[in-house]
């Protein structure tokens, strides 16, 4: 049974907008998708999950929590609704998140392939991740994954560039 004091300190950890909008949980979050990870009294679990939850009760045994919205803080209980394994595969391939969205093809690219190539090729001349972060918008995390081959590594530099 999830108590009215916990339920406000959950909801204290969410952006709650208007009613159609994205209801982003703004404490800690799981993960490189963004989950965001709520303490229930003895265990964290994904706070969508949670809301949802909150909403229709227990979360059947091998079902998935979805996002209509597929933007992974969201914590709008009409944003979510239950699948199976099935629905989440077949839910990621359909936007573009599945296996072999690499570079441009990724819809959450910030980049271009040419940005890219550009990036290496300054940053072989010596500028600063940190400078090449803040004029391409990006973190300076980006550009040090882009710097030691973690991501567009399928990108190379013209010898001619």
């Amino acid at each position: 049974m999830i108590t009215e004091s916990t339920r406000a300190r959950f909801w204290a950890k969410v952006d709650v907008r208007e009613v159609d909008a994205c209801w982003e949980w703004v404490a800690s979050r799981r993960g490189h998708m963004g989950y965001g990870g709520f303490w229930d009294g003895s265990r964290v679990v994904a706070a969508h999950r949670f809301a949802w939850g909150m909403e229709h009760g227990s979360i059947p045994e091998g079902l998935h929590i979805l996002h209509r919205c597929d933007n992974p803080p969201c914590c709008n209980p009409p944003h979510l609704y239950l699948g199976t394994n099935a629905d989440n595969v077949a839910d990621r391939v359909s936007r573009g998140r599945a296996a072999g969205q690499v570079g441009e093809r990724n819809p959450r690219a910030k980049l271009t392939e040419e940005q890219v190539r550009a990036i290496k090729q300054r940053l072989k001349n010596g500028e600063t991740q940190t400078g090449l972060a803040c004029e391409y918008g990006v973190h300076q995390t980006a550009i040090g994954f882009i710097a030691r081959g973690v991501r567009w590594k399928h990108v190379a530099v013209p010898t001619e560039y």
